[in-house]
C-alpha cells in the first residue's frame, strides 16, 4: 500500500442515497423532466459506473452530487457524514481545467490554495507524491502547454485526489483521448483506485470503460433519465488482465442490449 493510501472501511455505508429524486428543468418551451424516480446509492470505497444516451441526465446526477442543482422531488442524502452534509469530493472533468500560468504542482496544490490561500511543506509533499502517482514524475514544474493531452488529463487527476475526497466524480474524464493514451490513463486509474479505495462514480459513453473499472453499471434510459439496469461486474482486479477475456465481452454485450431497448 503506498504512502498515500487510505485503509478501507471495514463497515462500510452508503456514502449517498439517492432517495425517490426528480429533476425538472423550467424551459422557454415547457418543463424538461431530466431525472425521474432515482433511487440508487454509492457505497465506501465503491466504483459505480452510469452510462446512457446523450440527454439522460448522467450529467444531472452529477450536479446533484457538487450540490451544483437540487432535486425537484425527493432526496440526495449523505449518512456516512457526521452531520449529514456533503463530504469532501473530487471531481476531473473531460476538460482539464488546469490553470496555464500555474505549473503542475501548484495546479495539484490549487484546492488547498482555493480554501486556505497558501499551502504547507506537507502539501507540497503530498502534490509530489500525486504527480508520481499519476505517472508525471520531473513533469512537476512545468505548465500545461508543455504537457501533452493525456498528461493533462493525469495533472487533473491529481488535483481531484489531492483533499483525500471520500467521493471522486470522474465527468467523461476520459473521454477527449487517443485509443491508446485513453487505454493507459484508465488502467492507471484503476490502479490508483485499487490503491486509495475512494468512492468513485464515472459518467461515460464507453462500454468498455464502465466495465473496466466498475464494481456497478447503472444503464439510464433517455430523457426522462430512469434506471433501466443495474449490472454488478464481478470480474477479478485488475482489469487489464482481462481486456480479451469473453467474459468481458459477454458484460460489454449484456450492457449494449440494454442501451438499445
Amino acid at each position: 500500500m503506498s504512502e498515500l493510501a487510505k485503509k478501507p472501511s471495514s463497515n462500510a455505508q452508503p456514502i449517498v442515497r439517492f432517495e425517490n429524486v426528480a429533476k425538472h428543468f423550467e424551459t422557454s418551451t415547457g418543463t424538461t423532466i431530466a431525472l425521474q424516480n432515482i433511487n440508487q446509492h454509492i457505497m465506501a470505497g465503491e466504483f459505480v459506473a452510469v452510462i446512457g444516451p446523450s440527454g439522460c441526465g448522467k450529467s444531472t446526477l452529477l450536479r446533484l452530487l457538487c450540490g451544483l442543482e437540487q432535486p425537484t422531488s425527493g432526496e440526495v442524502s449523505w449518512p456516512s457524514s457526521a452531520d449529514k452534509s456533503t463530504p469532501d469530493i473530487g471531481v476531473a472533468f473531460q476538460e482539464h481545467r488546469l490553470l496555464p500560468w500555474m505549473n503542475v504542482q501548484k495546479n495539484i496544490l490549487l484546492p488547498t490554495l482555493m480554501q486556505k490561500g497558501s499551502y504547507s511543506a506537507e502539501d507540497e509533499k503530498r502534490a509530489l507524491l500525486l504527480c508520481e502517482m499519476v505517472g508525471l514524475k520531473g513533469f512537476e514544474g512545468r505548465g500545461p502547454a508543455e504537457l501533452s493531452g493525456g498528461m493533462r488529463q493525469r495533472a487533473s487527476f491529481a488535483r481531484a485526489l489531492f483533499s483525500q475526497p471520500s467521493l471522486l466524480l470522474l465527468d467523461e474524464p476520459f473521454g477527449a483521448l487517443d485509443a491508446l493514451t485513453r487505454e493507459k490513463i484508465i488502467a492507471d486509474a484503476e490502479r490508483i483506485w485499487m490503491d486509495q479505495k475512494f468512492g468513485a462514480f464515472l459518467i461515460t459513453h464507453s462500454i468498455s470503460e464502465a466495465v473496466h473499472l466498475a464494481d456497478r453499471v447503472i444503464v439510464m434510459s433517455a430523457r426522462p433519465g430512469r434506471v433501466v439496469a443495474e449490472i454488478p461486474i464481478t470480474l477479478e482486479r485488475p482489469r487489464t488482465n482481462f481486456l480479451g477475456d469473453p467474459q468481458f465481452a459477454r458484460l460489454c454485450d449484456e450492457l449494449r442490449q440494454h442501451l438499445e431497448l
